[in-house]
């Protein structure tokens, strides 16, 4: 029997959420660099886990504030959002006695035995032990994972929470691309097309509108930066014709490594233009030529021979050449494989 979950219920609930703090027992939250594909899949999530009985569960969004693309496509909902920037919520955080779920990203399952489960999209990392109840398939969003957890459990998404799970998947899997697409983000969008009553590609193209709009160097480092052991890759999204202060990016990268030890830092710089993704290049900081070696072998190995180094030194990729996914390479990078 199904049961259909509403914005307005939403609402209230984030509402509760934020009245009483003090009641929430799980927090289920993303990585610390939060995208829609974060943000939207722990929300979700955490709805699915409250909406079949679960008590004290909440979302957590590990920021202070939403990017831009991600406040467009929740509205005034994602102002209700928990931020791990409020201190009544860092107080939930800290605390040992709550529960975490991970959503879109699985690094510290191996580390706290607060990890209640995971639903993650990415390939599951060396030496990471995961709790029973969780999810890991190499998909393209962790959204598309969780939509099919509400399915299985009869949860029906009204007009405007479907255009929140749809707008995550598309916004993953680059609006259905066949490179990013997996059978569950298709089965997903089948399913959540129609319940949203939306164009999906009229959807993806606004989403990465607001994205593309973004032109702060340091908001475009920190937005889609992910640490992994010893490694750090940062992926910044900009129009075809946007200006790019490259020696400023190399300075950022290497400050980055250094502040956090990192052995190795990367920076893909994605441009975009009305057709897709238009272009790609690398920057790499290293702590040592080998390891700096090594990962441009690593690229150009991935890349099928399609990578050439530009002008500015970094390693470019044009469309029609194997463009690459941090998905893919960090577990090469990691092994050096």
């Amino acid at each position: 029997m199904e049961r259909t979950v509403t914005v307005a219920q939403m609402e209230r609930w984030l509402e509760e959420c934020q009245a009483y703090p003090e009641q929430i027992t799980c927090l289920v939250m993303g990585h610390t660099a939060p995208d829609t594909d974060t943000v939207v899949s722990s929300l979700a999530e955490a709805a699915r886990r409250t909406w079949l009985g679960e008590c004290g569960v909440a979302p957590l969004v590990q920021s202070d504030r939403l990017p831009r693309e991600i406040a467009w496509l929740l509205g005034e909902t994602g102002d209700r959002l928990p931020l791990a920037a409020q201190p009544e919520f860092a107080r939930r955080l800290d605390d040992p006695s709550v529960g975490l779920v991970l959503t879109d990203h699985q690094e510290e399952g191996a580390l706290t035995p607060r990890v209640m489960g995971v639903v993650d999209h990415h390939p599951r990392l060396p030496g990471v032990i995961l709790p029973a109840d969780s999810e890991v398939a190499t998909v393209g969003a962790a959204t598309s994972l969780v939509a099919l957890r509400w399915q299985r459990a009869g949860l029906l998404p009204d007009t405007t929470v479907a255009r929140w799970l749809l707008g995550a998947v598309l916004a993953d899997t680059e609006g259905l691309s066949p490179s990013k697409t997996r059978s569950e983000d298709a089965a997903a969008a089948r399913w959540l097309i129609p319940l949203a009553e939306v164009d999906a590609v009229a959807l993806f193209a606004d989403l990465r509108d607001q994205l593309l709009a973004e032109t702060d160097l340091e908001t475009l480092f920190r937005r889609d930066y992910r640490s992994f052991a010893g490694l750090g890759f940062a992926i910044l999204k900009v129009r075809a014709d946007a200006p790019v202060d490259i020696p400023a990016l190399k300075a950022l990268l290497e400050t980055d490594r250094r502040r956090q030890g990192q052995r190795l830092c990367l920076a893909k710089l994605a441009r975009y233009d009305a057709a897709g993704l238009r272009e790609e290049t690398y920057y790499i900081a290293a702590a040592t030529p080998a390891e700096y070696a090594r990962a441009a072998e690593v690229l150009q190995a991935a890349a099928a021979g399609t990578a050439q180094l530009s002008a500015d030194g970094g390693l470019h990729i044009l469309r029609g050449g194997r463009l690459l996914s941090r998905k893919r390479l960090v577990p090469l990078l990691l092994t050096g494989k």
